[in-house]
């Protein structure tokens, strides 16, 4: 099972970089490329601590799809688009409407199944996911966190595979954060 993002979030925009140039008070453009990198650090970080898409994206996961509900890997799901069967060459085709079910229920999990068994193939659902259209629109909290992050790696020199936020970002995202049991 794989996850990909088809289209990525335009994440990085002028305002979330100025928001992380404010908070470390830099006025030049010097180190942007290095700010950049932190800052996807830190959103990335952000995604897989609160278990949600933040800006809205298109995505494929890849899997083997059996009959009975299966839920998809990102939450909020905001529309199912189609799943597909991917031959031995990778080409894909996609499965009329009738030969499955899909579900996003209140709370923005999705969910699909097969109607009828398929042979073992595996196959790609394409989705849109996501809490937000742009940087602005998203919560306070999940903004202020990145911010804060990226400028924490920046300041201290960290390398971006950080894989826990420190305390005072993680409480800023807990409200956020969805657990999976495994």
């Amino acid at each position: 099972m794989t996850l990909s993002i088809i289209d990525q979030p335009a994440m990085i925009d002028a305002a979330a970089l100025a928001e992380l140039k404010a908070l470390l008070a830099i006025e030049n453009s010097e180190d942007d490329a290095l700010l950049l990198s932190h800052f996807r650090s830190a959103y990335a970080l952000c995604e897989a601590f609160t278990g949600r898409a933040l800006l809205h994206s298109r995505r494929c996961y890849r899997l083997t799809l059996r009959t009975g509900m299966q839920r998809l890997p990102d939450h909020p799901v905001i529309a199912i688009e189609e799943i597909r069967t991917i031959d031995d060459d990778g080409n894909g085709t996609a499965l009329p409407i009738t030969a499955y079910q899909m579900d996003i229920d209140g709370e923005g999990f999705g969910s699909v199944a097969l109607l009828a068994p398929l042979p073992v193939v595996p196959v790609e659902v394409r989705y849109s996911a996501g809490i937000a259209a742009q940087w602005e629109q998203l919560p306070e909290l999940l903004r202020q966190g990145i911010v804060r992050l990226a400028a924490h790696q920046h300041l201290q020199g960290a390398a971006d595979s950080e894989v826990m936020p420190p305390i005072a970002v993680a409480a800023l995202w807990r409200p956020w954060r969805r657990l999976r049991l495994a």
